[in-house]
């Protein structure tokens, strides 16, 4: 997270349960959402590299999976919170210190590091 004033915030997620990639991008955004309200942003501007997600948000696709809607619901109703709410999309080549929590997170296997 990147506040107005050019402070940077970096946190990583470790889910203690199984999940797809796309609902990993749902909870992310919610845990995201949580913080920027917790810090009292009234204005936030997130970036996804999920199309999918993204165009579920907006309306252009509908989701059928229980626990995608349940995912939905939630941030349509966490987005109330901020006086402006915008998610665009974000290609994971320009979000480098995104790209490298990402890597840290995929290389772990139960904690620990995996060998290469």
């Amino acid at each position: 997270m990147v506040s107005l004033e050019g402070n940077t915030y970096e946190h990583a997620l470790k889910f203690l349960f199984k999940t797809s990639n796309n609902k990993a991008k749902y909870a992310a955004l919610l845990t995201i959402m949580d913080l920027c309200h917790a810090l009292r942003a009234e204005c936030l501007r997130a970036l996804s590299n999920s199309q999918l997600v993204l165009s579920r948000l907006k309306g252009e696709y509908e989701a059928v999976d229980v626990t995608i809607v349940a995912y939905l619901s939630k941030l349509k109703e966490k987005s109330q919170r901020f006086k402006n709410f915008e998610i665009e999309h974000g290609l994971r080549s320009e979000n480098q210190q995104g790209d490298a929590l990402l890597k840290l997170a995929s290389s772990s296997l139960n904690g620990h590091p995996k060998s290469t």
